[in-house]
């Protein structure tokens, strides 16, 4: 037939088509239009069909629905129905509720019921066995009890049931129901008892004990412990016990107040050179006329008392001739003295062939005669000089460790300097035009090929491009590098030290609030001004104090009184009861109408004379008996007690055989006046006391030396002459005497008791032991306890506050304290150790092994140990051990050096070798760290690492990293690392935790394992990541995977994958790469492009497939499936999972059995090959299923080839047609 367009071909009716009838079809692939049999393309057309592609009314069902048996086993899954579209009648009997008579005892019935016909209940299936469904409120077996304690009573109506209890004892008494207390006890009713409470927490009701820990019960309610008169007065002093009640209170007395101190505010009074002024206020002790004057008198005090101008008379003439040592300074040359015709040759610049190596050339310059280079010396090296002619213009920043220029300007655009490109040659164009070092290299021609660093300038001379060396010039400068003049109360030498002196003294303009402690320094003043800015102002000034004083504020809104206002105390200020006897002064009268009746106001009168008081009767004074002007006595005066006056009493002078005064009938024994202004004591007649006109007292004896005060005469020079004793007068002994023509002091007894001998001293009535020599000879001062260190012989203790022990020396001796075992001068043991103060140089040394010094202290307080302590700045506070230091810098700044001391200006090398620091500076921790130098030359410290205030640790830099990750910050403008050294079977880690202890301390991890050379990452304390000594990254698993794929292996028990997240303009790779270059870099890739949403699949460098965005699958080529051949048998058996395609040749008549592992949707043929022979027969297992049902007759023709097409439907069921004799 000629060929036809397809319009032109006569139609085929849908009756008469059959399964043999040929199609025309375009194979893409291959170029070329080939036949396909209707039904190899129903076969296999379907597969083709997207999955919900084709909708539900396209579809036509017979009789109205698809048969069950159509359907392939689990073909119809749940996302497939839609909702509500199983109703009621698509339900077959018994599928949602089974009706039985016998529940089934096993089967597939997870939520459904049953509904057993026997007792007509429903049962649920919970998985594992029946359980009964009972109606909400159903109750199966109602019963009570209407006796007993509590009644219960039930009532059912329908499925509503009621229970109703009540109590048979509903009295107050029966708040507790009791019991029972066994199986077969009763319960019962009674009051509620302690017992039955729990205990009160802290956190918890309950019940508690009072038991007068400062509470107390009145009847039934709970109270504070304490009876005090109530009283609205405000008291600065209040006394309280120990549950913290206030049991009285007064006013604040002046020992209240602590005395300030150099550290402390508190109570003072003026001292010398100080007065007390008005208004309370403490002023100095000098008046002079406020004046400036040239030449001044000062006190002791440093006060100025006089001042006058200074004559000249007062300095003397001298001559320049008189000045033969030394050089003037600056200030005394004049402005312009010195001229050009005073300046040496070469005294501003030098001129040389050569350039000097060194010297002292500082701010001088040299020019070198050969090469025209001029340079400056800036105390270091000589600076070259650039001289440019005309103006120079910025084209740019140059990097020199690519050779590439980085940024550009406007004016270097115009002359082709480009970012990116390489500086353009030199020339006259770009003569006087710069580029500026923005990265440190080595420089490429056209630039100059040294090494250049930021901020270099590479200058245009039209020829070639001249370096200028900025970056050796500029040097980091520290603020505490620059000097400064110390002025008025900064004391600070240089500018960084000055800024943090000012910071702790500076008070801000307007309403500063002062934490901490105030600091007024010497002779410092606070003025105020009042409420009328006028010449008027209040000072307030402190008389200098002695010892620390402290003043307190009461805390009560109110007017300060000073010493210098009258008229302001009122009654009201003074608390009842707190003016004492001692507040009354002795010439204070109290007039009798102040005395209440029925006191010593009844007894007393007027005398006759109108000025003195007489008794009314007689006067019984038991006690003490007062007189303050003269008491007359009527009649002879009888004492049982004791006589106090205020004003004289006269008696007779007496004498040793008849004394003034006397006992009883014993009248040759007592006290008389023995001459005038004397007083002795007679016993017997004899005169035996004496006390002089001197006040010296003489006992046995007539003669006094004329500084003594106490003579006592005995006539032996071996015995005691004064003996003091106590109760037990053989224990208690301290005895006074010549022993041995010595004079002793016996303490313990008359025989071989031993004792102490206690020294004490009094203040305001109470003694207090000072020192006591023990009985086994120990001196003990302010303690009566020896201490614990054996044979001590002196201790010296205080009880609270400070204890020294004080040797004083000439201003040009030393004080020691010597450690010898022997007494022998000449012998070592005379000098085992000692502690020696120099009072010369003013140092304090220790000795040991002799006189060998092994620490001082000198006079500015510098600690050294094992070594003289270098020339530290005096303020400075420093411990020196060899060449290692312990220092404190401005009172405030701690550091800790190495072979470096501060001499107040510099920090300087003490030996030559390296040096290192530390120390604290506005709460952070800094290290630094110096290369070797030269003893006695100064230090330019480089830091090496810092821990800022907010606990950051900082390497290198002094700048942290990103707030997020800032805790460790190192910087270093080469190679940067951490290194964590560990043993070789060990591990170092790096932690990341959110916990103290348990799992969360290594919440996430990163750890070497050493032993087996593999780098583990963790999270939530376990492995996440390993990257093994092979290199094979692990992810979720520690084993890797098949040999051949095991670079890289993922693993979790459930889900798992690999995301790659790129751009939405961008791709995600994975590329298979044999090179690293080129195609060879991705021979294989899977790609995938975000601006197509495509995913693509590459083999030998080329796209092979691709999927698109709308699912669609494009193949380059046709796909070629593997063929597995098939060996004849009787039985021929295919694995499909071992391919689609397969091919056998009879040799027999045989059977092609059901296929293993078939997999639904699978398809593929089977090429049958007759053999020589021919005439072979196939059958087919039942699951191949044909058109009409049966299976095609195979070609018997030898050699004759059918091919066998086929669709895996389901596990149970293929699709098969056979294509014959296509050979």
């Amino acid at each position: 037939m000629a060929d036809l367009k397809i319009s032109a071909l006569n139609s085929l009716a849908g009756a008469d088509l059959v399964a043999a009838d040929v199609v025309a079809v375009v194979d893409d692939s291959a170029s070329e239009t080939k036949k396909l049999t209707v039904s190899d393309l129903i076969a296999n057309g379907t597969t083709l069909i997207s999955d919900a592609t084709i909708p539900s009314a396209k579809i036509l069902f017979s009789a109205g629905a698809i048969d069950t048996a159509e359907l392939a086993a689990s073909a119809v899954e749940t996302a497939k129905i839609n909702n509500s579209a199983v109703t009621a009648a698509k339900l077959a009997d018994n599928s949602s509720v089974t009706l039985v008579s016998t529940l089934p005892a096993s089967g597939s019935f997870v939520g459904q019921l049953a509904l057993d016909t026997d007792d007509n209940k429903v049962y649920a299936y919970n998985g594992s066995s029946w359980v009964s469904v009972k109606g909400a409120g159903s109750i199966n077996v109602v019963s009570g009890s209407t006796s007993g304690i509590v009644n219960i009573t039930t009532s059912t109506s329908g499925d509503t049931v009621t229970v109703s209890t009540t109590l048979d004892d509903t009295t107050a008494a029966a708040q507790f129901l009791a019991g029972p207390t066994g199986a077969a006890g009763t319960v019962g009713y009674r009051a509620i008892i302690g017992t039955d409470l729990p205990t009160a927490t802290t956190t918890a009701k309950g019940g508690v004990i009072v038991n007068g820990e400062g509470l107390r019960m009145d009847s039934d309610t709970i109270e504070i412990d304490n009876d005090i008169t109530a009283n609205s007065s405000t008291f600065q002093a209040v006394k309280f016990d120990s549950k913290g009640l206030i049991t009285s209170g007064r006013d604040i007395a002046s020992a209240d107040l602590p005395n300030a101190t150099d550290g402390a505010t508190g109570a003072v009074k003026p001292g010398t050179g100080l007065e007390m002024g008005t208004a309370g206020a403490i002023d100095h002790s000098n008046s002079v006329a406020a004046a400036t004057n040239t030449k001044i008198t000062y006190d002791a005090q440093g006060h100025v008392t006089a001042g006058t101008t200074l004559a000249a008379s007062d300095i003397p003439d001298l001559d320049t001739a008189k000045v033969t040592t030394g050089s003037f300074a600056t200030a005394r040359i004049a402005d312009d003295a010195i001229t050009a015709a005073k300046l040496g040759d070469r005294s501003t610049a030098t001129i040389a062939e050569t350039t000097p190596d060194g010297g002292a050339f500082i701010g001088q310059t040299h020019l070198n005669s050969i090469t025209g280079d001029y340079f400056l010396w800036d105390g270091n090296v000589w600076q070259p000089i650039g001289i440019s002619v005309g103006e120079i213009i910025l084209a740019g920043t140059y990097d020199a460790s690519t050779n590439l220029m980085a940024t550009v300007t406007s004016e270097g655009t115009a002359l082709s300097f480009e970012v990116g490109s390489a500086l353009p040659a030199a020339s006259s164009s770009n003569k006087g035009y710069y580029v500026v070092v923005s990265e440190a290299g080595t420089g490429e021609s056209p630039a100059p090929t040294v090494s250049l660093n930021p901020p270099d300038f590479l200058l245009s001379t039209g020829t070639a491009y001249t370096e200028i060396d900025v970056s050796s010039t500029v040097t980091a400068q520290q603020a505490s590098n620059v000097a400064f003049t110390a002025a008025g109360n900064i004391a600070a030498t240089n500018v960084q030290s000055a800024i943090e002196e000012l910071d702790t003294e500076k008070v801000g303009s307007a309403s500063p609030t002062f934490t901490g402690t105030v600091a007024l320094g010497e002779d410092a003043v606070m003025t105020f001004e009042g409420a009328t800015s006028n010449d008027f102002e209040t000072t307030l000034t402190v008389v200098d104090p002695t010892a620390d004083r402290s003043l307190s504020l009461p805390n009560i809104s109110g007017t300060l009184i000073s010493s210098g206002d009258t008229g302001t105390v009122t009654s009201t200020m003074i608390t009842d009861g707190t003016i004492v006897n001692a507040d009354i002064n002795a010439s204070a009268e109290i007039a009798v109408s102040k005395l209440a009746n029925g006191s010593a106001r009844q007894l007393l009168q007027t005398a006759s004379n109108g000025t003195d008081v007489e008794f009314t009767s007689n006067v019984d004074v038991p006690g003490t008996l007062d007189c303050t002007g003269a008491g007359t006595f009527d009649s002879t005066l009888t004492v049982t007690g004791v006589i106090n006056a205020d004003g004289k009493v006269k008696f007779p002078a007496g004498s040793a055989s008849a004394p003034s005064f006397y006992s009883g009938t014993d009248t040759n024994t007592g006290l008389y006046f023995s001459a005038a202004d004397e007083v002795s004591i007679t016993t017997g007649g004899t005169q035996r006391v004496v006390v002089d006109s001197s006040g010296r007292m003489l006992l046995n004896t007539s003669s006094i030396g004329a500084a003594d005060r106490f003579a006592i005469h005995h006539g032996s020079d071996a015995a005691n002459i004064v003996a003091i004793t106590g109760a037990d007068q053989t224990t208690e002994y301290l005895g006074l005497g010549i022993e041995s023509g010595v004079p002793t002091i016996t303490a313990g007894g008359f025989s071989t008791n031993s004792a102490s001998l206690v020294f004490k001293t009094a203040s305001s009535g109470t003694e207090t032991e000072q020192l006591r020599i023990d009985s086994s000879g120990r001196l003990l001062i302010g303690t009566t306890t020896a201490g614990a260190f054996t044979n001590r012989r002196v201790s010296i203790a205080t009880s609270s506050g400070t204890t020294a022990l004080e040797l004083r020396s000439a201003t040009n001796g030393d004080g020691r304290i010597v450690f010898t075992d022997s007494t022998d001068s000449s012998s070592n043991g005379s000098y085992k150790g000692q502690i020696a103060y120099d009072q010369t140089s003013d140092y304090m040394s220790f000795n040991t092994g002799g006189n060998n010094e092994r620490l001082r202290i000198d006079s500015n307080g510098q600690l050294g140990l094992g070594v003289t302590p270098a020339s530290w700045q005096s303020t400075t506070k420093a411990l020196q051990i060899l060449n290692a230091s312990l220092s404190v810098i401005n009172g405030t700044d701690p550091f800790l050096s190495n072979n470096a001391y501060w001499d107040g200006s510099n920090w300087k090398y003490i030996a030559t070798d390296q040096a290192t620091s530390y120390y604290q500076l506005s709460g952070q921790h800094i290290f630094r760290h110096v290369a070797s130098g030269t003893a006695g030359n100064n230090i330019a410290w480089s830091e090496s690492m810092r821990i800022d205030t907010s606990g950051r640790l900082l390497i290198g830099t002094t700048t942290e990293g990103d707030a997020s990750a800032d805790d460790l910050t190192i910087a270093n403008s080469a190679d940067c690392g951490i290194t964590i050294r560990s043993g070789a079977s060990n591990k170092g880690k790096i932690l990341f935790s959110d916990a103290t202890s348990g799992s969360g301390e290594s919440a996430g991890f990163i750890q070497y394992q050493h032993d087996v050379n593999a780098l583990r990452f963790g999270t939530s304390s376990s492995d996440a990541m390993r990257l093994d000594s092979s290199g094979r990254l692990l992810i979720g698993t520690t084993t890797e995977g098949e040999s051949t794929a095991d670079d890289l292996t993922v693993a979790t028990s459930g889900h798992t994958g690999i995301t790659i997240r790129s751009g939405t303009s961008s791709e995600g790779n994975i590329f298979f790469s044999d090179g690293t270059s080129g195609a060879d870099e991705f021979r294989g890739a899977v790609r995938y492009y975000h601006s197509s949403n495509a995913l693509t699949f590459m083999s030998n460098s080329t796209e092979a497939m691709r999927i698109d965005s709308s699912q669609r699958v494009t193949v380059k080529k046709s796909s070629v499936g593997e063929i597995d051949a098939l060996t004849s048998a009787s039985t021929i058996t295919p694995d499909f999972a071992a391919s689609n395609n397969f091919s056998v040749t009879l040799g027999t008549n045989a059977t092609l059995a059901n296929p293993s592992n078939l997999t639904a949707g699978q398809s593929g043929v089977i090429a049958i090959t007759q053999d020589g022979t021919g005439s072979r027969t196939l059958a087919y297992g039942s699951k191949f299923k044909f058109a009409g049902g049966t299976a095609p007759t195979l070609t018997t023709t030898a050699s004759a080839v059918d091919i066998l097409t086929y669709y895996v439907e389901s596990t149970s069921r293929i699709t098969a047609q056979v294509l014959l004799n296509v050979s």
